[in-house]
């Protein structure tokens, strides 16, 4: 599957599932943001890095000043994609 127009943002993203679901991404030609807490962890050519810590109750600034995304724990390494409004 060509997925060259695509652009995916996969949190959770330098290890376990979200890393291994960025490297297929990546593979079938998506623009892969990887979210991670510490984005000098992704270690995945083509993949743009970038902190995101979704466990962050505040959904704001941390104490680095990192911008950060809240989302409950349980979406971990799932995809967030926006797609084009209708009309």
């Amino acid at each position: 599957m060509d997925l060259s127009t695509s652009t995916v943002l996969v949190t959770g993203a330098n290890r376990g599932l979200g890393r291994e679901l960025s490297r297929e991404l990546l593979a079938r030609g998506a623009t892969v943001y990887a979210g991670a807490r510490n984005p000098d962890l992704v270690d995945l050519p083509g993949a743009k890095p970038i902190a995101l810590d979704i466990t962050d109750p505040l959904g704001g600034r941390g104490r680095r000043g990192h911008r950060r995304c809240h989302r409950p724990r349980q979406q971990r390494g799932h995809i967030h994609r926006q797609r084009p409004a209708d009309g």
